[in-house]
């Protein structure tokens, strides 16, 4: 990111110097990061909540829905974290790191 201008780092400070480039990255990633984030809390209040039992097929409509609701209520920014298919992708990955079995 020095590279191409977009930072610069001086004296052990780190400066962002293109802030829209830097910007369109951040719209770019957020929404990966906030489906993570959307499937790492679900699954914790899935966790608190034993009663609550979950399909694994269903899982993801369910927490697209749980996504959905925290973006009309504006605590997250993206509409397309509530990707299914990022919501998928996040499912697998927390999967093959034994967060949970299925």
């Amino acid at each position: 990111m020095v590279g191409y201008g977009v930072i610069s780092v001086k004296e052990g400070m780190i400066r962002v110097t293109d802030e829209p480039f830097c910007n369109f990255l951040c719209s770019l990633i957020w929404p990966i990061v906030e489906s993570y984030w959307l499937t790492c809390v679900y699954l914790f209040t899935l966790k608190e909540n034993k009663k609550h039992v979950v399909v694994l097929s269903l899982l993801p409509q369910h927490i697209q829905w749980f996504g959905e609701n925290l973006f009309d209520e504006r605590i997250v920014e993206y509409y397309e974290s509530c990707s299914l298919d990022t919501i998928k992708s996040s499912i697998e990955k927390f999967k093959n790191l034994n967060f949970f079995k299925s």
